[in-house]
């Protein structure tokens, strides 16, 4: 077998003192940092984590969606939404500025996806979060 695609063999990881599937855990884990690390690049995929942990990008994202749940892709808006969510109830950052500091470089692209995961508009979230939020005399967004 080829310990890259199959994260290493039974037999292997047990002559190496390891318990089963304790590679392909250490491959999804590097695949967290990494995705950490970089949450906010917009030229963040899950091809490029593929390469970083070494599987083809197919593996890569049925045994990410099998460790946690859900496609590298939902997990990446999530956790990007959810600091966008933080950066919004400070209430002191246009839209278009939240959108580029979690990573999206198209303000109207980055409402959309903020709505369809969080269930509202980036403004209304702010709004009814921090009532008066926002700078005197500027637009929210």
């Amino acid at each position: 077998m080829d310990e890259r695609d199959t994260g290493g063999t039974v037999v292997e990881e047990a002559a190496a003192g390891k318990r089963p599937g304790a590679a392909a855990e250490d491959r999804i884990a590097s695949a967290l940092r990494y995705l950490s690390e970089r949450l906010f690049d917009p030229a963040l995929a899950p091809s490029a984590v593929a390469r970083h942990v070494g599987l083809d990008p197919w593996q890569f994202c049925r045994r990410f969606r099998t460790a946690t749940g859900m496609t590298c892709n939902e997990f990446i808006a999530r956790r990007r939404m959810h600091e966008a969510r933080k950066l919004l109830a400070r209430g002191d950052l246009l839209v278009k500025e939240v959108a580029y500091l979690v990573g999206f470089e198209d303000a109207n692209y980055f409402s959309r996806r903020f709505k369809s995961v969080v269930g509202t508009t980036p403004t209304s979230y702010r709004k009814g979060n921090h009532a008066g939020a926002g700078r005197p005399g500027e637009r929210p967004d």
